[in-house]
């Protein structure tokens, strides 16, 4: 099979195989603190791996 064959199988391939995404808000928990603030998240999910991003800030905890 010549290369440009094999080439334009694997490109059909990969275009027919659609990953899933999301994204969005997401709340985010201070584990020390136990505050919670606001975030931002990214997920993807594609050939059985899940990639997730999550980042976000926490108020600061007022000492008195």
């Amino acid at each position: 099979m010549p290369a440009s064959t094999e080439t334009s199988i694997f490109r059909r391939f990969i275009a027919a195989v659609e990953p899933w995404y999301q994204w969005g808000p997401a709340g985010i928990s201070s584990v020390r603190d136990e505050i919670d603030g606001d975030g931002w998240q990214f997920s993807i999910d594609w050939f059985g791996l899940h990639l997730m991003i999550i980042v976000g800030r926490t108020p600061k905890v007022v000492q008195s």
